[in-house]
């Protein structure tokens, strides 16, 4: 299986639309005046065809990027966060979750011109994110 070719300035430009602060949670950490810990994840998987625009992106910690991926969670069309019901948390790991269901990551973007697109979002919902509890 060959990887699919990445285009490099894909992370810095996502990042510098969320000003490197998460699109989940709004953590921004650095240190020595250097940005850390953000990366910038594919709605749409670029393995699946998925561009590298900025409307295919979200600046995510790597915490909320990994669920992302995993289907713990995605957008609905107002860009506002929903959580898998199959999602079980203990009340340590719900602080991480819970507190974001329901709030738009408008408020992280700092040019709605970059918004993800609906047909990202639309290809996430369908594909990713696990809706319903599955069977093991």
């Amino acid at each position: 299986m060959t990887r699919t070719k990445r285009d490099p300035l894909f992370r810095k430009r996502v990042l510098a639309i969320y000003d490197n602060r998460c699109a989940f949670c709004h953590l921004k950490i650095k240190l020595n005046h250097n940005d850390l810990s953000m990366e910038a994840a594919h709605i749409m998987w670029k393995a699946r065809g998925g561009p590298c625009t900025e409307q295919n992106g979200l600046s995510l910690c790597p915490t909320h990027h990994y669920t992302f991926d995993k289907g713990v969670w995605s957008l609905d069309p107002n860009y506002k966060i929903i959580l898998s019901s199959s999602l079980l948390l203990d009340k340590r790991s719900d602080l991480f979750f819970e507190p974001f269901k329901g709030q738009a990551i408008t408020d992280s973007i700092l040019d709605d011109n970059f918004l993800p697109h609906q047909k990202f979002l639309k290809w996430h919902g369908e594909n990713i994110f696990k809706k319903k509890a599955m069977n093991n």
